[in-house]
Order: C-alpha cells, then sequence, then structure tokens
C-alpha cells in the first residue's frame, strides 16, 4: 500500500512540473491568450510628437505578430477612442503607414495587443500625438512601410 501511494505521488509531482510553465512561447496560438509577460507600445512616434498625413508607426510587440491565420498575435490600433471600440485599423507586423484622415490638432492612439479571433490580449499602450496643420509634421513617412510589414488592413 507505501509504494502505490508513493507511485501515486511520484506520478502527481511529474504531472504537474509538466504542465507547470507550459506557455513559454508567449501564448502566440490560436485562440491562446498572451500570457502574463506580453507587451506592446509605440516605438514610434513618440508621445507628444508632431505627425502629418500620412505618418508611420512603428510596433514594439514581445510576442510575433502576423495574419491571425498564422496563430499569431496582431495589433489594434485605435484613434480617439478606447480599446474595444468597433472602429481601428489592423496592423499585422511591426511597422505601418497611417493614411487615416484625422483633422489637424491633438489625437490620441492606443495600440492594442489582439488574439487571431481579434479579442483583445490585454495588453496596450496609448500616446498622444498632434497633426500638423501645415502638412509637414515632425514624423513624416519616409517613402513606405519597412521591410516585413503589412501594413493596415482597412
Amino acid at each position: 500500500m507505501a509504494r502505490g501511494l508513493l507511485a501515486s505521488i511520484v506520478v502527481a509531482f511529474f504531472a504537474v512540473a509538466c504542465t507547470t510553465g507550459s506557455d513559454s512561447g508567449g501564448g502566440g496560438g490560436a485562440g491562446g491568450g498572451a500570457g502574463g509577460d506580453a507587451s506592446i507600445g509605440f516605438a514610434s512616434p513618440g508621445n507628444g510628437t508632431e505627425v502629418s498625413i500620412p505618418f508611420e508607426v512603428q510596433l514594439d510587440a514581445s510576442v510575433p505578430l502576423g495574419d491571425p491565420s498564422t496563430g499569431n498575435h496582431h495589433a489594434h490600433i485605435y484613434y480617439d477612442v478606447e480599446p474595444g471600440a468597433s472602429d481601428y485599423d489592423i496592423v499585422y507586423g511591426t511597422s505601418a503607414e497611417v493614411p487615416r484622415p484625422l483633422s489637424s490638432g491633438e489625437h490620441t492612439l492606443t495600440v492594442a495587443l489582439a488574439n487571431p479571433d481579434h479579442s483583445l490580449a490585454g495588453p496596450s499602450q496609448q500616446i498622444t500625438v498632434t497633426v500638423g496643420s501645415s502638412g509637414a509634421g515632425s514624423e513624416a513617412s519616409p517613402g513606405g512601410p519597412a521591410p516585413g510589414s503589412t501594413g493596415l488592413d482597412y
């Protein structure tokens, strides 16, 4: 009886050890959460930057970004609304050009990490940019998306 109890404890311990930390891949699987240490944010433009339309956004994500069919996360960019609103742009890579016709003045941009099914994964960052009235802001696009960018999906 003692051997049977000891064997059961060893098997239970092994099962727990094998499943603990199994999300080490960052939650990139289809429908999976982003995990507790996932993050996303704007690498550029910086908070408070003046931009002109179109302008380029560069994202910094701790998990792979890609088309939902790949099982990877992607980013939703919201303009002057809270995450979860129905009006957003989708970014599948780490950079994209924003051609959205924002009016001159201050705008709040929020980037949120999204699961392949478009539900929000949790991490987000908010910045404020000012669209210049002269059309010549300090963060004009350098001539197109960076290599590997898939751009925005309208």
